[in-house]
């Protein structure tokens, strides 16, 4: 990657960071219907942490556009337990019944569809993770190490009670899950070689995710996006351009 395209890069992946932080904000306020037409495959979108429906509209209407059903599965900030997050995406599938369908999952959203493979939900055809942690991410521990020494700073050089304003993060259970190492990576890493229908699409640096070769699958379908960034992998118009031929090949077969 030369000079340019760097520089481009980031700055490209600089203006979907804050685009997709306020459509985080406004999207709790706004809500986006399923894409009902199409007669290809449904579509599932799952977003990614702290995630809303929003930032992943225009991925919707692009594949929708191009024959698939989408749906965006509403899971709030993805704060939550990852295991449950897993659960709410096989309930929707049974309200809606849909079945024989194909996740396409930004980050977090990754792991809450291995999750729901791992638990054996069938309705599920394939997995297409986007800049998923999929052996962990450490930015994880760096946000519970800030949040302790915020903590610290306040009770010390202010008042005590003004850490409590920091506390809440401690229980933040996504923090915890994606840390490499934890219980739920662990159990769903040793079961990674178990699951055929899933596939990564990574971009080259991923800054978000730290080490950016835990985006990586190691399979030889893993789809290496030129560029750098995150957020571009599923806001970027190059990107959502491969994640839709990547679906229509998946559909020839």
């Amino acid at each position: 990657m030369n000079m340019g395209n760097l520089i481009t890069g980031i700055i490209r992946e600089i203006f979907y960071l804050n685009l997709y932080t306020l459509q985080s904000i406004i999207g709790a306020f706004y809500h986006i219907k399923p894409l009902t037409t199409g007669i290809k495959q449904t579509v599932i979108l799952v977003p990614g942490w702290m995630g809303r429906s929003l930032s992943l509209r225009k991925l919707q209407i692009k594949l929708n556009a191009a024959g698939y059903p989408t749906h965006i599965l509403p899971l709030g900030f993805q704060l939550g337990d990852v295991r449950k997050k897993a659960q709410q995406l096989s309930t929707y599938l049974e309200q809606h019944d849909l079945n024989k369908v194909i996740i396409v999952s930004h980050s977090l959203g990754g792991l809450i569809g291995l999750q729901a493979l791992f638990n054996g939900d069938k309705r599920i055809d394939k997995l297409l993770a986007v800049a998923c942690p999929f052996r962990g991410n450490h930015w994880g521990n760096i946000g519970l190490l800030a949040a302790l020494a915020v903590t610290i700073l306040l009770a010390v050089c202010i008042q005590y009670y003004y850490a409590l304003i920091v506390l809440p993060v401690f229980f933040v259970k996504s923090f915890w899950q994606m840390r490499p190492g934890s219980s739920l990576l662990k159990t769903l890493s040793a079961n990674y070689s178990k699951m055929e229908n899933i596939q990564c699409v990574h971009a080259k640096f991923d800054e978000m995710v730290i080490p950016s070769r835990s985006t990586v699958l190691g399979r030889a379908n893993d789809i290496c996006v030129p560029e750098i960034g995150h957020n571009n992998l599923i806001m970027g118009d190059r990107p959502i351009d491969i994640i839709q031929k990547t679906l229509d090949q998946a559909d020839q077969k």
